[in-house]
């Protein structure tokens, strides 16, 4: 069984698009550490999100991280919540992390830890017949979410061309 981590953003994006009831249809269950818990309930995240996590479903679970592990010097310029889920991914295999950080990402990459960002989360959803691609990418686009508008494009070709 496929172990899912996720960063916070993806998480709150999904739940910004109204596209959150889409993750447990993908993966049996996200886990989260504490640290992501914290950044989805600051006062300064959308309402939306906070109420979300204030009441958070059965399928994402907050698991803890190891306190006395060492965060290797790799880590050390990724905010906390990127650090916990790279920390968690690594000792949980085969795992795949969702994250947009294109920092974190990188990182992720140099430790062959599977990646999916928010993108690629609707795209699957949209392949699983869950949302309609064009429609996602419209709602994200009016949340502070940034891409190039070259990979929506290029992504909504993809899809149509295997319709």
């Amino acid at each position: 069984m496929l172990t899912v981590f996720s960063d916070t953003g993806p998480l709150n994006y999904l739940i910004l698009t109204g596209y959150q009831h889409c993750l447990p249809l993908l993966f049996d269950s996200i886990l989260i550490p504490p640290a992501v818990r914290q950044e989805l309930s600051h006062p300064k995240t959308p309402a939306a999100v906070r109420e979300f996590i204030t009441t958070a479903p059965a399928w994402l679970k907050v698991v803890p991280n190891s306190e006395s592990a060492a965060v290797p010097s790799l880590l050390r310029s990724l905010d906390l919540g990127e650090q916990q889920v790279l920390l968690l991914a690594q000792r949980h295999q085969p795992c795949l992390i969702l994250m947009d950080d294109r920092a974190a990402v990188r990182v992720a990459e140099g430790l062959q830890l599977p990646v999916a960002g928010t993108l690629s989360i609707l795209y699957r959803a949209a392949q699983a017949k869950l949302l309609h691609l064009e429609e996602a990418f419209a709602r994200l686009s009016r949340t502070n979410f940034r891409y190039p508008s070259a990979i929506a494009r290029e992504l909504i070709r993809q899809f149509n061309s295997t319709d």
